[in-house]
């Protein structure tokens, strides 16, 4: 007998609990299942079963409560026990049988799409029909039934969830108790279809943006290190100068490759449009950097020429847009430090100074002037001046006198203006600008970093990896690349450089490629290679007729590649040399030459290695085994040039196909 009282005990308190929770589920599910039955169909109903349930539940609990008084009298608590477990047991099988009975209807809840008389049919699927729909209301699955009939609402078999709209279209007569109009349209509110209205955005956008504020941390000013500071001239993009622009000046392609080359700042200037709008701009006119003309205070925001891109990068670039200031500060605010110039004096600190608020960017952003008069609006604005062209004493006193924290000092300033700058509340001195390395190596002590137009160039260390490693990939798509671009003579096409020699050319247009990118390797081991295709018309030419296929060129001065490095050259009738220039054009040291003649043909591709040490450079023909040695380390540059030599005709269809270093 107390066997028999545990056994009942444990069920009551356990099994119980079991069903009681089970139930309060099914109930939730059941309930939950009405609104969508009813929203689907207007008509079933389940409350009925969802009442009957109930009851037999109920008649559980009594059941159980009886048995739990029944365990009082030991003469009758095994049968009331077994009574009641029996009775429980059906509910449970009668609420297992419902959730079956649910599932089925769930499953059968699905589209159908298009009716026909081939398919079977369950209940609870829907169709279209004539541009109605309908769902199949029958307990009996079948098929060929009767198909639904508009305008008859239901058949027996189908009832209508959606009729047509008066066109017979097909449209919705109504949403959300929404009728359409005159025009078939139907007016909806964010709160008729439960989306958010402008109000809500608004808030959900403060609230993320206070919580990034929170969680992301920001670069600023203050994170400016005290030494080997680069701050982009409107993104640095003349990496090449003057031969090879990379990127547009003031475009998206300039600041990226700003940043990619390792920029702590990014320098862009600012004009406004004639409807007010703030856009990256150095000039008062647009004729300079884009496909337009005019005055920008002449343009619509909305109606702005592109920046050619096309003309800066070379072929195969597309146009870019100008962009906004604060597309810029989207963008970059938090990533680098941006410094902005206001350009248009005192007025124009203001409303720059309200967009910088606006983004929380205080910290991040300077707005630069040469003017102590704008200086002095900056602070009072409550953002970070930057002060450049401090070339005197004088400059520097004013510039700490408005509160600069930054400023621009040549970069072979007079240690007085140096220390004068060191001396003072300014936290950071910079020179600027400067094009070639060897003016950041030569910078006065004391000063911080330097601003540049040609990012390629200045930041480039001994021991960097090369940028640009190769054309294949730019030629395979048939454009110049970031780095390189071909001048004069040569294009790209057919993923080659073909030259397209005329007669009236000046020394400097016969120059094939620049690379602007291909730097670091100073005082390094290194080899480029070279893959040359010749016409017929060079083919057993000795003199006057060479392809000039690298000069590398001293510190990166671009102007002087026609003097300064090492000129391999590669004749029509197979024979090689090597030069040093002596400081003048068409003048030079000749290194070496290899002894004998080696043919070369017409359409076929040669490769030329050329291997570079801190003592040696050595050129070899690969296909012949052919190469000249020369001792020499005068000349250790950051930048490559390839070359030919003369606007004779017979040049035209020579083609380079490769061009690549290797470390």
């Amino acid at each position: 007998m107390t066997i028999l009282n545990q056994i009942a005990s444990n069920w009551s308190r356990v099994e119980r609990e079991k069903l009681n929770d089970n139930w309060t589920i099914i109930e939730i599910y059941l309930s939950n299942l009405q609104g969508q039955i009813n929203y689907l169909t207007g008509e079933i109903d389940i409350k009925a079963l969802i009442d009957q349930l109930n009851e037999i539940f109920n008649q559980g609990n009594t059941i159980i409560a009886d048995l739990e008084a029944a365990l009082n009298d030991a003469t009758t608590v095994i049968d009331d026990a077994q009574n009641a477990t029996t009775d429980a047991n059906n509910a449970a099988q009668n609420a297992l049988a419902a959730i079956n009975d649910i599932q089925n209807m769930l499953d059968n809840f699905q589209t159908k799409g298009t009716y026909d008389n081939e398919t079977v049919y369950y209940k609870n699927n829907s169709v279209l029909h004539e541009g109605s729909s309908y769902i199949y209301t029958n307990d009996t699955p079948n098929k060929g039934n009767p198909p639904p009939n508009y305008p008859i609402v239901s058949n027996g078999y189908w009832h209508m969830t959606a009729a047509k709209g008066t066109s017979g279209s097909g449209a919705v007569s109504k949403v959300n108790g929404k009728e359409p109009n005159g025009e078939g349209e139907i007016t909806l509110t964010p709160n008729d279809i439960g989306a958010a209205s402008s109000t809500d955005l608004t808030s959900l956008e403060e609230a993320v943006t206070t919580h990034l504020e929170d969680v992301v941390q920001k670069v600023t000013v203050d994170d400016l290190p005290m030494s080997g500071i680069v701050s982009a001239h409107r993104g640095g993009g003349a990496t090449g100068y003057p031969y090879s622009p990379v990127a547009a000046d003031g475009g998206f392609s300039g600041y990226d490759m700003a940043i990619r080359l390792g920029a702590h700042i990014i320098d862009v200037d600012y004009r406004t449009t004639a409807d007010g709008v703030m856009i990256a701009m150095h000039d008062t006119t647009v004729d300079r950097t884009t496909n337009g003309a005019g005055l920008v205070s002449d343009h619509l925001s909305s109606a702005l020429p592109n920046i050619e891109t096309s003309r800066y990068c070379g072929m195969g670039w597309a146009d870019e847009p100008i962009p906004t200031i604060e597309e810029i500060l989207i963008r970059y605010g938090g990533r680098v430090i941006i410094t902005i110039e206001a350009k248009e004096g005192v007025p124009s600190v203001e409303p720059l100074a309200s967009l910088i608020k606006k983004y929380k960017l205080i910290d991040s952003v300077f707005i630069n002037t040469h003017l102590p008069a704008v200086a002095t609006e900056i602070v009072a604005q409550g953002c970070i001046a930057h002060v450049w062209g401090c070339d005197t004493v004088q400059k520097v006193n004013d510039a700490a006198t408005a509160s600069a924290w930054l400023i621009e000092v040549p970069h072979n300033a007079s240690t007085e203006i140096v220390n004068a700058a060191l001396n003072s509340s300014i936290k950071r001195i910079i020179a600027g600008p400067v094009w070639f390395r060897s003016q950041v190596d030569g910078m006065t002590n004391g000063i911080m970093g330097h601003v540049t137009d040609a990012i390629g160039m200045t930041n480039r260390k001994t021991g960097d990896a090369p940028l640009v490693k190769s054309i294949v990939p730019s030629l395979k798509a048939n454009k110049v690349g970031v780095g390189w671009r071909t001048r004069g003579i040569w294009k790209v096409e057919n993923q080659k450089i073909v030259n397209h020699g005329r007669g009236d050319l000046t020394t400097s247009e016969h120059q094939c490629v620049y690379f602007g990118d291909l730097s670091g390797a100073r005082e390094a081991t290194y080899t480029i290679l070279f893959k040359v295709v010749l016409p017929q018309t060079m083919i057993g030419k000795a003199s006057g007729m060479r392809l000039r296929v690298c000069c590398l060129i001293a510190d990166g001065n671009g102007w002087d590649a026609d003097t300064d490095g090492y000129v391999c050259n590669i004749r029509g009738n197979g024979q090689m040399n090597l030069w040093k220039s002596n400081g003048s054009f068409g003048s030079g040291i000749l290194l070496g030459q290899t002894t004998t003649d080696q043919p070369v043909s017409a359409g076929v591709e040669y490769t030329v290695m050329i291997n570079v040490t801190p003592t040696t450079i050595t050129m070899t023909r690969e296909d012949t085994g052919q190469n000249i040695v020369a001792v020499d380390s005068t000349y250790r540059g950051d930048h490559i040039y390839l070359w030919s030599a003369g606007g004779d005709t017979e040049l035209v269809g020579a083609a380079v196909t490769d061009i690549t270093i290797t470390a």
